[in-house]
């Protein structure tokens, strides 16, 4: 009998153990990509919070002192200013209530990575048990 092209169980284990450690770095190489875009989505939604709190801050120093002494030619004082100050509460809030919105659809879990790695941890101990 020619056994040159057979392998014996302790190749074979090798061969498989080699085989589940490439496996698994390959998934945790998907991990690293799913993860590199989670992260991005979430930067983007923190732009639009950068953004609002710019804004709402440069908009409070630059223009709420004009546009309370423009109205101030034709309602008093107080007044001019609340209707100001509320203009650009209300273009701060849109701007976070977008970013909010971005955090919200946005989920952190690799699924895909996930399912494969339970996968891959549940047909293991059932490899090793056939070929024992």
């Amino acid at each position: 009998m020619n056994r040159t092209d057979e392998r014996s169980i302790g190749d074979l284990f090798t061969e498989l153990s080699q085989e589940v450690s490439l496996l698994i770095k390959q998934e945790m190489v998907l991990l690293r990509l799913e993860m590199t875009e989670k992260v991005q989505q979430y930067s983007r939604a923190a732009v639009y919070f950068v953004a609002a709190g710019l804004i709402a801050y440069a908009g409070f120093l630059a223009l709420t002192g004009a546009a309370v002494f423009a109205l101030w030619l034709f309602l008093p004082g107080w007044l001019a200013a609340l209707i100001v100050a509320l203009v650009w509460g209300g273009i701060s809030f849109m701007l976070v209530q977008q970013g909010k919105s971005l955090i919200e659809h946005t989920e952190l879990t690799p699924h895909k990575t996930v399912e494969t790695l339970k996968e891959i941890t549940r047909g293991q101990p059932d490899e090793h048990r056939s070929a024992a």
